[in-house]
């Protein structure tokens, strides 16, 4: 019988971006661009890249909420349309389509297609390569706990199984 060790996962996950990357990237990609709603979607929804790219007018619940089921936990969600969020949303063209974000054919991305679109638009913002679509999630996590909220209150927002995102 040969035993195997199991080698500890060191990594520390994707990079939380930071308040100046998240201007940086907003200074790249003004509001109207396809590329700013991808990221304030996952900014102010908390949503993971692969549920915030297929987001779509059916989330739209009564003008000031977005909800839907989370992909990786069933879970349903509900939010508050920030201010910020509804100006993004009210300059974007595809706001009434099934899918906010979508390919030149009106189809969505996938979810590696919609990582690798977003990683050439956080390009486009000479932002490095460490600041990818789920790092936004964890911005949002970090503004939380930076405003006093608990962690139950950062799960509950996240729909988290656990303390990881």
């Amino acid at each position: 019988m040969i035993l195997v060790e199991a080698i500890p996962n060191k990594s520390e996950g994707f990079h939380c971006w930071t308040e100046s990357e998240i201007a940086q990237y907003k200074n790249a990609h003004p509001i109207g661009t396809t590329a700013r709603l991808a990221a304030d979607l996952m900014l102010w929804t908390a949503r993971r890249p692969t549920d915030a790219s297929l987001l779509g007018a059916a989330n739209i619940i009564n003008d000031n909420y977005m909800g839907g089921v989370d992909s990786k936990t069933g879970k349903s969600w509900h939010v508050k349309i920030s201010r910020e969020l509804q100006q993004t949303l009210n300059a974007n063209a595809n706001i009434k389509n099934e899918y906010f974000i979508t390919k030149h054919n009106g189809k969505p991305f996938s979810s590696k297609g919609f990582g690798n679109k977003f990683a050439d638009w956080a390009k486009q913002a000479n932002l490095p390569d460490k600041c990818r679509a789920h790092g936004l999630r964890k911005a949002h996590m970090r503004r939380l706990a930076e405003s006093g909220a608990s962690q139950q209150c950062q799960t509950t927002v996240t729909i988290e199984r656990s303390n990881s995102t």
